[in-house]
C-alpha cells in the first residue's frame, strides 16, 4: 500500500505549476474576486518559491485532514446504521 505522503512532492509541484500558469493567464487582467482564490492570485506574483511551496503544502494538509474528517464522520455513521439493524434483529 503506498502512503499518501509519497504524492505530496508531486502534488506540491504540480500545484505549484498551475497556480503559476492561472496567475500569468490572470496578470494583465484586474483580479477582483474578493474570495480566497481571489486574494490568493493577488499575492501569487509576489511569493519566492518557496513561500508557494509551503502555501501548497499547508494547502494540502488541510485538504488531508479535511478527507479525514469526513470519512472518520461516514465510518461512524456507517457503524451507527449497522448497530441500528442488528438491534433491531434481535428485538424482532
Amino acid at each position: 500500500m503506498v502512503k499518501g505522503t509519497a504524492f505530496e512532492p508531486i502534488i506540491r509541484d504540480a500545484a505549484v505549476k498551475a497556480l503559476d500558469s492561472v496567475h500569468k493567464k490572470l496578470e494583465n487582467t484586474r483580479v477582483n474576486g474578493g474570495g480566497a482564490l481571489g486574494k490568493v492570485l493577488r499575492k501569487w506574483g509576489s511569493l519566492d518559491q518557496q513561500e508557494k511551496e509551503q502555501f501548497i503544502a499547508v494547502a494540502i494538509t488541510v485538504g488531508t485532514a479535511a478527507a479525514a474528517a469526513f470519512s472518520a464522520m461516514a465510518e461512524k455513521r456507517s457503524a451507527k446504521r449497522t448497530m441500528k439493524k442488528l438491534a433491531r434483529k434481535i428485538v424482532d
